[in-house]
């Protein structure tokens, strides 16, 4: 047997437990992932032709020349007691959405851009990504179960969370420095995603701009 010990438990021996199918996974331009197989049907002496088709990103098409300025917030760093506990430091989370939306945004600057359409597009739209990583760490070390109504609804305040604080963020980068170039006040208080946030958010782009598009 092999032993090693692994955060809060240990593997105490590996057997073998029987083979499955490796199946071939091809990535074609539009990043899908597609799996092909034949599972038996018995009973028709039959083979049914089984194939998924799994989008391996949530990216949206960009703009022509637009590129992509992304970081992450590392969710596991903010828990407080990791294994004993249900503390998450949601007040350090708020402060690292922030720094990271104004990092972010100063990259848009400094960067050297490869082609000068890339500047004009990222300089116009001042496009970021901030995104999350971690998620299921975060989540076993606060002991919750990944697919219970507890983990749901600690992730949907999470994410509210992360959301709004980096709207916020925007929208004081704006009162700063500016609104992004192309900044129609009307035309982006229309759109469909900015229509679900709270009011208060609304209300300060209507106010000051933001500096990000998105």
């Amino acid at each position: 047997g092999i032993t090693k010990q692994v955060s809060n438990h240990k593997v105490v021996s590996v057997e073998i437990d029987g083979f499955e199918n490796v199946y071939n996974g091809t990535v074609d331009n539009y990043h899908n992932f597609f799996v092909g197989g034949f599972e038996s049907i018995k009973e028709e002496n039959d083979k049914k032709s089984i194939f998924i088709n799994n989008l391996n990103c949530g990216e949206i098409p960009l703009p022509d020349w637009g590129c992509c300025d992304l970081g992450m917030v590392i969710l596991p760093t903010f828990v407080k007691n990791p294994f004993i506990s249900q503390e998450f430091d949601i007040e350090a989370l708020k402060e690292t959405v922030k720094t990271l939306v104004y990092m972010l945004d100063t990259i848009l600057d400094v960067t050297n851009y490869p082609l000068k359409q890339n500047e004009k597009v990222a300089l116009q739209d001042r496009r970021i990504g901030l995104g999350i990583t971690g998620l299921a760490d975060m989540l076993v070390m606060l002991k919750i179960k990944y697919d219970s109504e507890e983990a749901i609804s600690f992730v949907d305040v999470l994410m509210q969370t992360i959301r709004n604080t980096a709207y916020e963020s925007s929208i004081k980068l704006a009162e700063m420095k500016g609104p992004f170039p192309k900044f129609d006040k009307d035309k982006f208080l229309q759109g469909k995603f900015i229509q679900t946030l709270p009011d208060y958010i609304k209300e300060g782009i209507a106010e000051h701009g933001i500096r990000n598009v998105s």
